[in-house]
Parts: structure tokens; C-alpha cells; sequence
């Protein structure tokens, strides 16, 4: 729960993060987050149409496509939440992570290039949440119609 997307294609950069105790990442969740009032400045605020499920992975994506930003393990943060929790286990949430993970497909948060590891976040969650639901219909339709909230939405 609220890993970030660890950044890896410059070898230069992992090594130099690494010999500071960091990892430098694409995008992460708000918890323990820091950004820069440049960042914002820059980037503007959140698309208030996410406002639910992955709102923070597109924001840190789209402020991080052309910047750098880090994740130090050595940091500890105490995330007060009785259970953790997916979008997996709850029809709602899994409705809106289905639904922003299309729009981000869709978006310019993520490079060309990216793109194919957000599909199989949506196609490896979709079989996940439809095995463990049994395929019932109501769960069937609960995928579809964030799937076509997703392609219908606007972009913002």
C-alpha cells in the first residue's frame, strides 16, 4: 500500500540517488509526500475529476514527467488506517481506479512508452477483482461502467 513508481532507466541517476540512500521515482501517493510550491506552481493542482483513486499517481506523474523526484526508505511514516486496503476489495474504489487509469491512458501525465505498464496495472487488477468476486454480474458491471466512464470522460 502506497508504493511509489520507482524511476529506472538512467543508471547514472539510480546510482547517484543510491549513494544518498534514495530511489528516484515517476509518481507516488500523498502519503508522506513533499512537493515543491514550484512544482505546483508549475503544474497546477490536482484534476479535481479524479478526486478519488489514483489522483495522487496521475499529479506526481504529470509533475515528475519532466523532473526529478525521490523516495528515501529510510524515512518512516506512521499511516493510521485500521486495515489495509486496495481497490481491489471495495466496489467503489475499484470503480474509480479503473475509471483513472483509463483516463491516464488517455492523458499526457505518462509518456508513449510508460503506457503499456498502466495497461497491465488495469488488466492484472480487472482479473484480480473479477476471480476473487466470482464473476457475479453486478461486479462485471462494476468493471464495465468504469471502463466506459473512463473513455468517455474529459480529460479535464
Amino acid at each position: 500500500m502506497n508504493r511509489p513508481v520507482l524511476r529506472g532507466r538512467n543508471q547514472r541517476e539510480l546510482a547517484d540517488a543510491l549513494k544518498l540512500g534514495m530511489l528516484p521515482v515517476r509518481a507516488a501517493t500523498w502519503v508522506s509526500l513533499f512537493l515543491s510550491r514550484e512544482a505546483v506552481e508549475r503544474s497546477g493542482l490536482p484534476p479535481r475529476h479524479f478526486f478519488y483513486q489514483a489522483d495522487d499517481i496521475e499529479y506526481t506523474a504529470r509533475i515528475l514527467r519532466d523532473a526529478s523526484g525521490y523516495y528515501v526508505p529510510a524515512s518512516v511514516v506512521e499511516h493510521r488506517t485500521p486495515t489495509q486496503h486496495t481497490a481491489i476489495n471495495d466496489d467503489h474504489r475499484f470503480y474509480y481506479h479503473i475509471r483513472n487509469t483509463i483516463l491516464m491512458l488517455r492523458g499526457r501525465a505518462w509518456r508513449l512508452r510508460e503506457k503499456p505498464a498502466l495497461v497491465w496495472v488495469l488488466f492484472s487488477t480487472s482479473l484480480i477483482y473479477l476471480r476473487i468476486n466470482r464473476l457475479r454480474p453486478s461486479k462485471v458491471k462494476n468493471l464495465l461502467g468504469g471502463l466506459i466512464a473512463g473513455a468517455r470522460s474529459p480529460l479535464d
